[in-house]
């Protein structure tokens, strides 16, 4: 039976298969697989053919459906293939080719044989042997006819195995490919050229292979065979294996493969959408991974996709992997994901990973390693065009590369295309290690380090390798550190640069910390003067706070003097030195004493809050400075000196090419000294060129002369360009703005600071000028002087406006790279140099726009989801750097306001940012939403227990009131959650009136209730229970209970049981009364007592008598007198006589013989006994019970 396929989608294997054309398709986007009537004509037309051709079964398997969007229009309509390959011609070399059952078996005579067949196609459950005469023999099977080759089954052989078919080649998840070699490609190659071994594969077929089997080369059996797929498409979903040997991947229009001596794939020419989609498995141990691939056109296009996992570790023998993934430098893009592992697990040192392209991007999902357990960590290259560390919109981020930094040593390398970069470097996301590995930035132009570099271990290095697309001399390649970024290294030889391709290595010593008085070690900062003409780097900032007490207050020792030079080279890498203290008698002093040589440095360096005292040539940062240059350094704190005197540096002289390029100081300048020379950044320049430099401290020598807000005094050939002065400036005399006297030149220069009155010449730019000064400003109105010894006066309003630089290269906006910005109508020129580039991005309509209260009508930017972003990541801008106000509300009270944005937007101070405005959609109100306030300091009393919930508060004061505001709290209300005894939280609740006129409105603000703890404490009584008194013979009457002590909350009670001893003998037991169940009470208790008197005989009255008085009884109520019956066989005249009483217990009818007068209550005789008081009655008389036994209640008369 004959059985058609068509491809289909497993989404649970993530792969195609084939399947009957029954089966029912779900592709990934839903696209169903339809064969036509055509279609299944020429099928059937294909299954006679095979039969005619004597195939193994005659049974064909083609597929259809999804196989055409993987392989192209040329499937519609045609068979693709049968159990086994049919119509099998050998057209060069010799050999045979048979067939039993399954299996068909190419047999090869000669060193290299080609066949041709109408279809190659090996069906599940079948094999196609080749049997070939050594490993480097090749066989070449070219499909002529119209199918894909569908390999279901198995190919094996001992040599190689070349498998051409414009078509397609597809190895399903079944098929087993154990082979020498393997090259299977979409291409062309000539019989002759294979025959020859010149293995050429071109052709314009868009087809593509797919491989989701196996597919294995042994090479010899103990390795170097080789995996080879050519083809404009290629993807690999299943695995690819060729232990010591090469799984090579081309994708291209025309491809060269060399298999003798190294292994070698160039793709010579681009395809159309070429494509390489790496999602399976490779494996390469101690061989090569080689991917490559050239897209056609102009267009940027991804042409490596690489999701799998790439494997080529070293092994135990030490034979190391290397992968590569590489494509075109002009405009391709290679994506980097999944796994590529060149590591040493075993043993051995690590392989080698390239991944190069014009744009090389870092998936989410990666990991690349050449880490070796043992030996020596490998590499991993990157070789883009520009390449962009940045936490999005880069190739990768800093997370990412520090991950990387882990695994590899890591070698960034750019080269210039035409793909629109300059092979810069940019770091925007701070990269962070923790191992000994290397990372090297290689930029054919520059690389920007504009975040943090952090290398945790101490080994972990850093090489800045710049300028590496010519040569040194002349090079102008620079790395530079932008303002608040770092490179933190660990003390050690864990630096280096290299400037152009034929430069020379310069390796220094990273500094960590101050040292120690006196020191020369020349590792670290005192210590440098061991070391004169070495190379340092700051691996941290440095806390000099310590130099204060060294040396008995002179603090510090300069580095270098007069005599010993300081010749070496100093870069800060963007650190600081902090409290640096020097107070010396002398000459050269300051960080550097004396600094000479033009190969000396010294850039990227603050020196901050420091303290600097010498007599002539003194700076906080140099004394004297000769020949050499100094970049993109600063310093703030104070300086004093007699004689050349400078904020930055007291005195730089050149005879060559001495510069200071990108430096500012802040620091106060102050003497009482008489003689000269004293600026804000420098005090004396002869010869040296200033440029892109500011000051900003006051210059205070009211006896000196040549006293200038930037340069004290400059001759020569010295020069001062892009630059400007904004301290005041108080001298003796010659005194100026900028200069105070000059017979330089002055370029695009302006001075602002005030300049009080002092001796002639004086101006608001230049006291005394000599030399030229082009497009140069100074503020008449901030400086107070309408005149100047060269320059040209502008009002504030002018200083602030664009057009009045036009000759300046200026722009108001931040989107621009020219040398100075201004913020039109709030700033004078600033340097760009010193902001940090920052945008405020957002959409004004996004969302609804509120804010809390906050007394003001000013909106911040995230208040109106607008976001300021650095290098493309959200940050809060330092307040402290910026004037003006982006957005503006109609009121400042709580409710709807009108939105403006305000007409200036911000400014910068001179350090400060670079803004640009991204923003869009319009909004015309927003919300002021009222302040929360709480209570501060604010007690409840505790209480105790009295039925109810309320309570007492004391105390508190508002908090959270806007600066200025006040309000007091009309109404106090509190209530305990529960009425009963225990710790317990009370509710305090607030309402809030307005305060003094102006000083605050309680509509601005909400007051929430407020939960204190406080305690109910139970209420304390005293109980005591009643005595009690009964007959023996009788049960015990109702035990009973009264209040001594305290009081019950109105209309509770209390549960007090109460016991007795047990008993029944005549005596007395005492009454128990408890406390239980009465948590809101703590209640005290008494006990009472019972009395048991005798009971009743046939002789016997009961003892239940009272009082013969009848305002006295038993109870206490006047007017009863018994509360039972009584029966006496004997009163005193001898006779048996009744008294009866009424139900109440009160006398009915006392008639009692010969007790005429009498009101007896008891009359006893002789025999008759009474508990307590027996007594005898005489004839005419009674004896009266005095009522022994206590209060016995009412009772009902006994029958």
């Amino acid at each position: 039976m004959n059985r058609i396929y068509r491809l289909v989608w497993n989404a649970s294997k993530q792969l195609w298969q084939a399947v009957t054309e029954l089966g029912r398709t779900r592709g990934k986007n839903a696209v169903r697989g339809v064969v036509n009537r055509s279609h299944k004509k020429q099928c059937a037309r294909a299954r006679v053919a095979g039969s005619k051709a004597g195939t193994a079964s005659g049974r064909l398997r083609p597929l259809a459906g999804m196989l055409q969007l993987v392989f192209g229009a040329s499937l519609a309509g045609t068979a693709l293939g049968a159990d086994l390959p049919t119509g099998g011609a050998i057209v060069a070399g010799a050999g045979s080719i048979n067939q039993s059952g399954n299996a068909l078996t190419v047999t090869q005579n000669t060193q290299n044989m080609a066949v041709t067949w109408d279809s190659f196609s090996v069906g599940a459950g079948h094999t196609v042997n080749f049997v070939q005469p050594s490993a480097q023999a090749a066989v070449l099977n070219r499909v002529m006819g119209a199918d894909v080759s569908v390999i279901q089954g198995a190919i094996n052989a001992n040599g190689r195995v070349f498998l051409l078919n414009p078509n397609g080649v597809l190895f399903t998840s079944s098929a087993q490919v154990n082979v020498g070699s393997m090259v299977a490609s979409t291409l062309n190659m000539s019989t002759q050229d294979f025959m020859n071994g010149n293995y050429r594969f071109e052709g314009t077929s868009s087809n593509a292979i797919v491989n989701q089997g196996n597919i294995t080369a042994v090479g010899d059996g103990s390795g170097g065979g080789t995996v080879a797929l050519i083809a404009a498409k290629v993807t690999n979903l299943g695995t690819l294996a060729a232990a010591k040997g090469n799984v090579l991947i081309g994708a291209g229009q025309r491809v060269q493969l060399d298999l003798g001596g190294p292994v070698k794939l160039e793709v010579e020419q681009a395809a159309i959408d070429a494509l390489i989609e790496q999602g399976g498995a490779i494996k390469a141990d101690g061989g090569l991974v080689y991917l490559t691939a050239k897209a056609a056109g102009n267009l940027a296009a991804t042409v490596i996709n690489h999701t799998g996992i790439t494997q080529a570790q070293t092994l135990q023998t030490g034979e190391k992997g290397q992968i590569y993934l590489l494509a075109d430098m002009q405009n391709d893009r290679i994506n980097v994901g999944g796994t590529l592992d060149a590591s040493a697990p075993s043993g051995g040192d690590g392989g080698f990973i390239e991944t190069s392209a014009a744009n090389v991007v870092a998936l989410g999902d990666r990991k690349v390693t050449t880490l070796a357990v043992n030996g020596k960590t490998g590499t991993y290259l990157i070789d883009p065009n520009d390449f962009i560390i940045a936490a999005s919109g880069g190739n990768m981020t800093g997370a990412q590369l520090g991950a990387d930094l882990n695994l590899n040593d890591m070698l960034i390398s750019t080269a210039g295309g035409t793909a629109g970069g300059n092979g810069d470097i940019f770091v925007n996301d701070a990269v962070t290690w923790n191992a000994t590995t290397k990372f090297t930035l290689n930029a054919e132009r520059n690389i920007a380090i504009n975040a943090d570099i952090t290398a945790q271990n101490a080994s972990g290095r850093l090489a800045l390798q710049y300028g590496q697309g010519g040569a040194a001399a002349g090079n102008t390649a620079t790395y530079t550190i932008q303002s608040g970024a770092k490179v933190n290294l660990q003390a050690g030889e864990n630096f280096s640069t290299l400037l152009g391709e034929d430069g020379a290595v310069l390796n220094w010593t990273v500094i960590t910390s101050l040292g120690s008085q006196g020191s020369t070690t020349g590792s670290d900062l005192q210590g440098i003067n061991g070391n004169l003409s070495g190379r340092f780097v700051l691996g941290a900032d440095i806390d000099a706070r310590a130099t204060s007490g060294w040396d008995s207050g002179a603090g510090f020792m300069p580095l270098g003097n007069f005599t010993t030079k300081f010749t070496g080279s100093f870069d800060g890498l963007g650190h600081v030195i902090d409290g640096l203290r020097i107070n010396r008698e002398a000459y050269y002093v300051g960080l550097f004493g004396y600094i000479s040589g033009t190969s000396t440095v010294i850039s990227n360096v603050g020196v901050t809050s420091a303290n600097v005292t010498g007599t002539s040539y003194t700076g906080i940062l140099a004394g004297m400075v000769v020949d050499s240059k100094v970049i993109n350094v600063y310093s703030t704190g104070s300086v004093a000196g007699w004689e050349r005197v400078g904020g930055l540096v007291g005195s730089a002289q050149t005879s060559s090419m001495g510069s200071i390029i990108g430096a500012y100081s802040r620091a106060n300048l102050s003497t009482d000294s008489t003689s000269r020379y004293f600026g804000g950044l420098v005090g004396y320049t002869g010869g040296f060129s200033v440029s892109e430099s500011f000051a900003a401290g006051a210059v205070y020598a009211p006896k000196a002369n040549n006293v200038g807000g930037l340069v004290g005094h400059m001759t020569g050939t010295a020069s001062i360009s892009d630059s400007f002065a904004l301290g005041s400036v108080r001298g003796g005399g010659i005194v100026g703005g900028l200069v105070g006297s000059s017979s330089g030149v002055i370029n695009r220069s302006y001075a602002s600071g005030t300049v009080p009155s002092a001796k002639a010449p004086i101006g608001g730019l230049v006291g005394s000028n000599s030399g030229v000064v082009n497009a140069s400003y100074w503020n008449v109105d901030s400086t107070g002087r309408a005149t100047s010894g060269g320059g040209t006066g502008l009002s504030t309003s002018q200083m602030q406006a664009s057009g009045s630089f036009a000759d300046w290269g200026i722009s108001s906006s931040g989107a621009d790279n020219t040398t100075w910005r201004i913020y039109e109508g709030l700033s004078a020129p600033l340097l760009r140099r010193f902001l940090t580039k920052v945008s405020i991005d957002g959409d004004l309509g996004a969302a609804p726009i509120t804010k809390v209260y906050d007394g003001s009508s000013a909106l911040t930017e995230s208040q109106a989801n607008l976001t300021w972003l650095k290098n493309g990541v959200a940050f809060d801008p330092d307040r402290t750097f910026l004037s003006g106000t982006l957005l503006e509300l109609g009121g400042k009270d709580a409710g709807v306001q009108t939105l403006t944005l305000t007409q200036g937007y911000y400014a910068s101070s001179p350090v400060g940012y670079d803004i640009s405005y991204n923003i869009t959609g319009q909004a015309q109100t927003a919300t002021i939403t009222p302040k929360a306030l709480s209570v501060s300091g604010a007690t409840v009393a505790s209480k105790i227990y009295d039925g109810n919930t309320s309570a007492t508060v004391s105390g508190g004061e508002l908090v959270g009131l806007v600066d200025g505001e006040s309000l007091t709290l009309a109404q106090v209300s509190a209530q305990f959650y529960s009425k009963n005894v225990g710790e317990n939280y009370v509710t305090v609740s607030y309402t809030l009136a307005d305060g003094s006129t102006g000083e605050g409105e309680a509509s601005n603000y909400t007051l929430a209730s407020q939960y204190i703890t406080a305690s109910i404490t139970p209420r304390a009584v005293t109980v005591k229970a009643d005595d009690k008194t009964k007959i023996r013979t009788e049960a015990d009457p109702l035990l009973t209970w009264h209040l001594i002590e305290g009081s019950l909350v109105a209309n509770e009670t209390l549960t007090i049981p109460l016991t007795r001893n047990v008993g029944e003998a005549v005596g007395t037991y005492t009454i128990f009364a408890q406390s239980l169940n009465n948590s809101n009470y703590q209640v005290a208790t008494q006990s009472g007592v019972l009395t048991i008197q005798p009971g009743a005989s046939s002789n016997e009255i009961p003892s239940r008598a009272v009082s013969s008085n009848a305002s006295s009884n038993e109870l206490g109520t006047p007017g009863r007198n018994a509360i039972e019956s009584a029966t006496s066989n004997s009163f005193g005249n001898g006779l048996n006589n009744n008294v009866s009483f009424n139900g109440v217990g009160r006398q009915a009818a006392p008639s009692l013989p010969g007790t005429a007068g009498l009101n007896p209550i008891f009359v006893v005789s002789s025999g008759v006994s009474l508990p307590q008081a027996a007594t005898e009655a005489a004839a005419g008389g009674a004896n009266v019970n005095p009522n022994p036994l206590g209060n016995l209640g009412e009772r009902e008369p006994q029958p």
